[in-house]
């Protein structure tokens, strides 16, 4: 309600009361006087508030006077003033809903959910509604595979958004970690969320010690509901009777079986074909995108793809089951003995006989055999050459590829250079400089290992370093280490059979953690006893060699069986510097210029 102020004119209002009546009456009279004879010619703007009150042949009358005729003012009229209205901005607020599966029931769930909460939203006065997220069909132990919860944080941080509602901690999030940390994200950015089964709001709860054990029991409930899954799943497979629901390229679902699509099942002849007759996965991809025929994936072709079709026993009728596993963190991982499959044969029509489908996997063998293909640091690499994946760029840690530079012969080229010149700043480096760096290093080794002074002998005193004690050792350290971890993959696969076909329980889950970390510090010390203590011998072995070698600054001259024998890995410096990283834990660093050397005579 409006505030109302009455100002008085005139400081002689104070004193009304003790006016004399005759005194008004005589100001009344003049006053009506000067109304007759017309306005004053002086200019109304500079007249103050007591000469409109008092009339100007009264300026100099008695003071008593003038109090007398200025009590019989009238007062002003009064003036209203409005209250200022205290403005208030409404909170943004937006909704998150999620359930697991596409069925026909939390189908309805979501609904209801989205229902609730727009209604909720748009019946308070003082917030403002900023959209509902929802996800169906997503599960909510992994934050990568949810877009609406990505694009809902992503709205957060741009300030769309004040406060959030969802209904419980689980469908926000199965996963502690995930959970915690996007609660800590979105409340530095001055976000609120709001569980309303829990009634816990992170704007005002104290710690988050109870929001950390209800997200936990949200995550244990997920491990329990997948262990479930995966006993069903299991039992189906030994029963014959599990169906897939990813349906192998070439086929297409009936009933309880896979029947054969005769246009897919033509691509899927034509590839076993080419491999037969000698093609390389490559080859067959680009002939394919070339005629623009679609992919299982509705995209391009590529080389992987080509692969695992060939390698696929599906196409000669056989169906082999529980190739991928699910591990305790919800990650999907190909099975590498970690559990048992399942291989029934005959399971349904066949597009490619057993016997090309077998000649098919020896082509393929043969292949990778002549290419030289294999495995290095869980990244497949041609090893055609002896500097092959090994060669890595110390500038941003690309690998470098062997090719033509510049009309100079054979060079290794970083492949981030390559591709992006402006990203990294190594020049290519000559195979022939590399090779002549390698035997000057191995020269020096030699020349070292001649001084009559052991001290200055390279390879004596880094073994004097290691410690003769440890050396010794070193054979039987590593025995038992092996030991351990063999024994501790039985445990594990021990582990994983009683959960897929018990429940999965906490004291599964804990003893599985114990048994993963007990594996990977085995692991880090089998490492150390093989590469930086030199076990077996091998220090021993560059001893011998090097006492062997003699001086020389050729080429041709580069013991290529050797240097794969002793040397781990080369770093290529942008000093115009290689490091030789032996197995025996020796780092040695030669330069790259090339230096001509006169060879000495033994």
């Amino acid at each position: 309600m409006a505030e109302v102020m009455k100002v008085e004119a005139g400081w002689a209002a104070r004193n009304t009361k003790k006016v004399n009546p005759s005194a008004i009456d005589a100001y009344r009279k003049s006053h009506r006087a000067s109304d007759r004879t017309g306005p004053q010619k002086a200019d109304a703007s500079q007249t103050t508030a007591t000469e409109k009150i008092i009339p100007a042949s009264m300026h100099a009358a008695d003071p008593a006077a003038v109090e007398s005729q200025c009590a019989s003012a009238a007062p002003a009229k009064p003036v209203t003033i409005p209250a200022v209205q205290a403005s208030k901005t409404r909170l943004k607020v937006a909704a998150y809903c999620r359930v697991s599966t596409l069925f026909d029931t939390q189908e309805s769930s979501i609904d209801a959910q989205r229902a609730h909460f727009e209604q909720e939203i748009r019946s308070n006065p003082e917030w403002e509604f900023a959209g509902v997220y929802l996800e169906a069909g997503v599960s909510g132990t992994k934050t990568e595979i949810r877009p609406e919860l990505q694009r809902l944080i992503a709205d957060c941080k741009e300030g769309k958004i004040n406060l959030i509602l969802t209904k419980s901690i689980s469908r926000f999030s199965r996963n502690t970690t995930d959970c915690i940390e996007m609660v800590r994200t979105l409340t530095a950015l001055g976000v609120n969320i709001r569980f309303a089964k829990e009634n816990i709001d992170t704007g005002t709860m104290d710690s988050e010690f109870m929001l950390s054990i209800l997200a936990c029991l949200a995550e244990d409930e997920s491990h329990s509901i997948s262990g479930n899954m995966k006993w069903s799943i299991r039992k189906k497979f030994e029963a014959g009777s599990y169906r897939s629901s990813i349906t192998p390229y070439g086929y297409q679902q009936e009933e309880n079986t896979l029947a054969v699509m005769p246009e897919q099942a033509e691509v899927v002849r034509r590839i076993f074909r080419s491999v037969l007759s000698g093609m390389g996965a490559g080859s067959i991809a680009k002939e394919l995108n070339k005629e623009k025929i679609r992919s299982p994936s509705g995209k391009t072709w590529t080389q992987n793809t080509i692969r695992l079709i060939v390698s696929n026993p599906v196409y000669k009728g056989d169906l082999l089951m529980q190739k991928t596993f699910m591990d305790e963190h919800f990650r999907q991982r190909p099975n590498k003995g970690d559990l048992d499959q399942f291989y029934d044969e005959g399971h349904h029509e066949a597009i490619i006989s057993a016997e090309d489908f077998a000649n098919a996997q020896a082509a393929v063998a043969q292949r990778g055999k002549e290419v030289g293909y294999r495995h290095a640091n869980e990244r497949r690499s041609q090893n055609r050459y002896c500097f092959s994946s090994i060669l890595i760029c110390a500038s941003c840690g690309s690998v470098m590829h062997r090719a033509s530079w510049e009309g100079k012969g054979s060079s290794w080229i970083c492949h981030r250079h390559a591709t992006h010149p402006d990203l990294c700043p190594m020049t290519p480096q000559l195979d022939d400089d590399l090779k002549r760096a390698f035997i000057n290093c191995l020269n020096k080794l030699a020349w070292s290992q001649k001084n009559e002074v052991r001290t200055d002998r390279i390879l004596d005193a880094y073994e004097s370093m290691l410690g003769k004690t440890e050396a010794e050792t070193n054979a039987e350290r590593l025995q038992e280490t092996e030991r351990r971890l063999d024994e501790n993959a039985k445990q594990r696969r021990k582990l994983n059979a009683i959960i897929m076909r018990e429940s999965f329980l906490p004291e599964h889950r804990e003893k599985k953690m114990v048994l993963d970390t007990e594996a990977k510090e085995l692991a880090g010390e089998k490492y150390r006893i093989l590469v930086s203590r030199a076990p077996g011998g091998t220090l021993q072995k560059l001893k011998i060699f090097i006492a062997q070698w003699k001086t020389a600054d050729n080429v041709s001259t580069f013991p290529e069986k050797d240097f794969t024998t002793f040397v781990k890995s080369c770093t290529v410096n942008s000093g115009k510097t290689v490091t030789f990283h032996f197995y025996c834990g020796l780092n040695l660093t030669e330069s790259l210029f090339r230096c001509d050397l006169e060879e000495d005579e033994v």
